[in-house]
């Protein structure tokens, strides 16, 4: 008996001395309560069991069932525990030491001589229930069972109860030993059939016939399950072709073969085993064999997803990459897990060979949004969208150009160099902002420089760094500022090549906008005079100078109209109306100098034109208009009129 005092391991000394992992309650306080007295002269420390002993028993087995040091049996007659740690200490060095029990079953229940409470055991058939123990295990050295125990998730069965075909019995493992010391103690198991009663050459003779031609391999396989044990469960696992279908044929052999002698004898020990083996190893070789061949699928189809990158249009957000399809039209999602997907994905974008870019890039917009491209494609796609997108810059910029000479305006872009390369840049982000991207991307100059360095001949198109830096939009785009204001000076009408015309209407197109832009009101172009009589005798004088300007034959308003085909002289009529108009508002709003004139000296006709002299001198526009004596008579004939008219 243990001599430890603590509840826990006074329950492991009763459950080793009983040989048993189940732990009658009252029959073990009876003990307990006995010998506590017996030793309390001796050791003081058992005092506190020789008094009292069911009550503290009761106070101190929740923590120890809380922390799952034993289990209570609540569906019995009897109160009982279930100790778990017994089971697993005597199964490890069973696994631990299988070589040297090769000749037996796997251990169970009924070699152990214990029957373990319903539930505490997890039941599973050897041909389906492996699969979560190997989905995610390498076969590995795992933890002792006993450091499991300490360290196992609560809750969880430790012990797992694997079921053979009828009559082939079961098997007892600890979860944490399978599968690598459940594998290996199969593999030895096998290794001891073959090499007692001819059993190998047997089984080597009855296999060959399926192996026509790779007899050599054959052999070697017998060799190493003979010799190296342990290389054949890194051979299962790896799931070669032919060790897949070595193992299957092998497994199979061997189980018809034993099946056999059930008809006529009862099996020995050592042919259950073996048989027991072959079903654990058989199921295992499913499984990779299964997991191999997913995993070229998976391959495959991310090969696949590589492969939609090469394609059109290059560049890819995540939502199009979830929808690739492979060339029979499933989804590749359902062939590969979002967690590959992402893998994959992660790989390609960090990954990359010394002092070089990965084989993905990135393109991320300002709102987050990802693009990936093949960096093998990317200079091609670069330049590909500049030539798409060449004739819709081109389009924008001569469609602006055009309506400005056409308002006879200029501007920047048209006269510098660099406002010119701020105009494309600008219309490429507006249009295109995907290429803007590819152009502002670090990355790119990049890319070129690998090409560079690679040897590679690059195309001239593809040509789109120099000195480690992207070529301006103009080269890129192979756009001439002169040249393209050239044509589009070429679509507007013939008397826009005129430049004296051009601003001549010019400048009163401007003085309209600005004169818009007044905040006087119209009628304040025009001055009351003092008086009514000053207002009569303004019109007398008026009316005298018409008189004397208007020749025979003419009114007034025809000789204004004569005067004006003379001045004006521009072809297009909207265009001289507007000059028209525009001389006109002129003059009106310099009547206020007419009737100053008139308060400071007499209103006469020499006076108006030197009005007329004084509104030509100060406007250059007036200066270049076609007949001047004739603009000078209709200036002085139209401040008449305005004269007679307003006052």
């Amino acid at each position: 008996m243990a001599q430890s005092t603590d509840l826990y391991g006074l329950l492991r000394g009763y459950v080793l001395k009983n040989s048993s992992p189940v732990v009658v309650i009252d029959a073990f306080l009876k003990f307990l309560e006995n010998y506590a007295r017996l030793r309390v002269p001796e050791q003081p420390d058992w005092e506190k069991w020789a008094f009292d002993t069911e009550t503290k028993f009761w106070d101190e087995l929740p923590m120890l069932i809380d922390n799952e040091k034993c289990v209570f049996l609540a569906e019995t007659a009897e109160e009982r525990l279930y100790m778990p740690f017994y089971c697993l200490e005597k199964l490890q060095p069973l696994y631990q030491n299988s070589d040297t029990l090769a000749d037996r079953p796997f251990p169970s229940e009924e070699s152990l001589k214990v029957n373990i409470p319903e539930g505490q055991l997890r039941t599973i058939a050897v041909d389906t229930g492996l699969t979560p123990f190997l989905e995610n295990s390498n076969i590995a050295l795992p933890p002792d069972a006993e450091e499991a125990e300490e360290t196992g998730d609560p809750g969880q069965h430790k012990l797992v109860k694997i079921i053979f075909p009828i009559p082939y019995g079961s098997a007892l493992a600890p979860s944490v030993l399978i599968p690598y010391r459940l594998l290996e103690s199969a593999f030895l198991k096998l290794r001891y059939y073959l090499l007692n009663h001819g059993n190998r050459e047997y089984l080597l003779h009855k296999i060959t016939p399926y192996f026509s031609g790779r007899e050599q391999l054959l052999r070697e396989m017998f060799d190493q399950l003979v010799k190296r044990p342990g290389d054949c469960m890194l051979n299962l696992q790896s799931s070669g072709e032919f060790s897949s279908l070595f193992w299957d044929c092998f497994c199979s052999m061997l189980k018809k073969n034993i099946e056999a002698k059930l008809k006529d004898d009862e099996l020995l020990g050592e042919e259950v085993a073996a048989v027991q083996a072959a079903c654990i190893i058989e199921a295992c070789n499913v499984f990779y064999k299964a997991r191999t061949a997913k995993k070229k699928e998976v391959e495959l189809a991310l090969r696949s997803l590589d492969q939609h990158l090469e394609q059109p249009p290059f560049y890819f957000t995540l939502d199009d990459i979830i929808k690739f399809t492979n060339d029979k039209g499933a989804v590749l999602l359902d062939i590969y897990t979002k967690e590959d997907l992402g893998d994959h994905i992660k790989k390609r974008t960090t990954e990359g060979r010394k002092n070089e870019l990965p084989d993905w890039l990135i393109l991320q917009d300002k709102n987050h949004k990802r693009w990936y491209i093949k960096k093998n494609k990317y200079l091609s796609l670069c330049a590909k969208t500049l030539i798409e997108c060449r004739p819709y810059v081109r389009k924008e910029i001569v469609n602006q150009w055009l309506q400005t000479l056409k308002d006879f305006r200029k501007e920047a872009a048209m006269e510098k160099d660099e406002e010119f390369e701020r105009l494309l840049a600008a219309h490429t982000a507006n249009l295109n902002p995907t290429l803007m991207m590819m152009l502002e991307d670090p990355k790119l100059p990049l890319v070129y420089s690998e090409m560079e360095r690679s040897g590679a001949v690059i195309p001239a198109a593809l040509r789109i760094i120099k000195d480690g830096r992207l070529l301006p939009p103009s080269a890129l785009y192979a756009f001439r500022r002169k040249e393209m204001l050239a044509d589009v000076k070429f679509m507007l009408p013939f008397w826009y090549s005129i430049p004296i015309l051009v601003s001549i209407i010019a400048f009163f197109k401007n003085r309209g906008r600005r004169n818009r832009q007044a905040t006087p009101a119209a009628g304040n172009a025009y001055t009351s005079f003092e008086s009514e009589k000053e207002g009569r005798a303004i019109q007398g004088v008026a009316r005298g100078i018409e008189a004397a300007m208007v020749p025979d034959g003419f009114t007034r308003e025809s000789y204004l109209a004569e005067l004006e085909s003379r001045w004006s002289n521009v072809p297009d009529k909207q265009i001289r109306q507007t000059i028209v108009g525009d001389v006109q508002a002129l003059l009106r709003d310099n009547l206020r100098y007419a009737i100053k004139i008139y308060r400071t000296r007499q209103l006469s006709r020499e006076s108006l034109g030197d009005i007329a002299d004084g509104l030509i001198a100060r406007n250059p526009a007036l200066q270049r208009l076609g007949n001047r004596q004739a603009l000078r008579l209709y200036i002085q004939l139209y401040m008449v009129k305005l004269l007679i008219t307003k006052t």
